[in-house]
């Protein structure tokens, strides 16, 4: 399939909408942070409107670039394959940073030693 400018431009815009929405959120700007809408029926934030077309426009360039697809099943199961190994890793990663930007300021070297099971190796030697 050739590229699509209108998809780039798209998730330009929607990429723009998300990052706003989390520097307002950071910089406590309620014009750019706010929700938008009627009232007690529907609300939506830039970050949401972002969200949505990055979804949208995803889905239709895979669906575009794999219009000869018969059997869903092995299509998800490939996709799974190349998909899942690079999230389980960030989430591993994520939580790595966050237990070490969390629980090391806390730590002292002796309690280091304990959390790691070096009492018992002294203890055998």
């Amino acid at each position: 399939m050739a590229r699509l400018l209108i998809f780039d431009l798209l998730r330009i815009i929607a990429t723009e909408l998300v990052v706003t929405a989390h520097i307002a959120q950071k910089l406590n700007i309620p014009i750019l942070n706010g929700t938008y809408g009627i009232p007690n029926f529907y609300f939506v934030s830039l970050g949401g409107m972002g969200v949505t077309i990055l979804l949208v426009v995803s889905g239709a360039v895979l669906r575009l670039n794999h219009t000869n697809v018969t059997n869903y099943k092995d299509f998800i199961i490939k996709r799974l394959y190349r998909i899942y190994p690079a999230y389980w890793c960030s989430l591993v990663l994520i939580l790595m940073g966050y237990a070490i930007t969390t629980y090391m300021p806390y730590l002292v070297p002796g309690d280091l030693v304990r959390y790691t099971g070096m009492p018992y190796l002294v203890q055998l030697g």
